[in-house]
């Protein structure tokens, strides 16, 4: 009778490693799994501060060239005709033949405009440009090794998720065995026909791999929330 309980267990146990031999390569989707990471890079606020971070840099870079102009200052005067002032010392003399006799410097009357060039300040603008060009660069880099991580990290999860579903696959179908050895030996049992020893044992056999099937049950669904958790949405919207 111990021989009919142990080709029983190895029978179970033989047609759960059968299962567990089989590739979870056939369950990857590559086409899936791209899709998976756009979402990823459309929804990881991590990358999207990474994203936020290049356009700043960008920015600061026409603003910087657009600083050129910060050199240049213009002003204006106005010098009203026949004023008298230290820019145009006027005297006028008239009689009252009606003719006068007047000096005064036209150069200097009406609006005068003036522009100023601040060289020391445009000495400074290419160094400027150059540190945040630099500046954008560097948010560049930042970027893209952020994306290579969230790329890599997207794979880790979602490869991750594939073998456990195929582990609770091959421990679903380990239970189901058991369960249909389990009721074979009952009746035996309730017949005389097996000592309850050995009904026992396929008792605990079926135990053990229901117990299996609910740790990968759990493992499943965590796997299912860390991959959810890095493409910012549920695995349902990800078509």
């Amino acid at each position: 009778m111990k021989k009919i309980i142990t080709a029983i267990l190895i029978s179970i146990a033989a047609s759960a490693n059968s299962n567990a031999q089989q590739s979870m390569m056939q369950d990857v989707s590559m086409p899936y799994l791209n899709k998976l990471v756009e979402t990823a890079r459309a929804n990881y606020p991590k990358f999207k501060w990474s994203e936020a971070k290049v356009n700043v840099a960008k920015a600061n870079v026409t603003r910087t060239k657009i600083s050129y102009l910060d050199v240049i200052t213009a002003s204006y005067i106005y010098n009203p005709r026949n004023s008298v002032s230290l820019y145009n010392p006027a005297v006028a003399n008239t009689g009252t033949s009606g003719s006068g006799d007047i000096r005064n410097n036209n150069l200097l009357q009406g609006y005068q405009v003036g522009v100023f060039v601040n060289v020391g300040v445009l000495a400074q603008k290419p160094l400027q440009v150059r540190m945040a060009k630099e500046e954008l660069n560097a948010a560049r880099y930042d970027r893209d090794a952020m994306n290579l991580g969230l790329e890599t990290e997207v794979k880790n999860r979602y490869f991750n998720y594939v073998q456990q579903t195929n582990l609770l696959r091959v421990r679903t179908k380990a239970v189901l065995d058991a369960e249909s050895a389990l009721t074979n030996m009952k009746f035996k049992f309730e017949k005389g026909q097996v000592s309850f020893d050995s009904y026992n044992q396929v008792l605990m056999s079926h135990a053990n791999f229901t117990q299996e099937k609910v740790a990968s049950e759990a493992a499943v669904l965590m796997a299912k929330a860390s991959l959810e958790e890095i493409i910012g949405t549920d695995l349902e919207n990800v078509k």
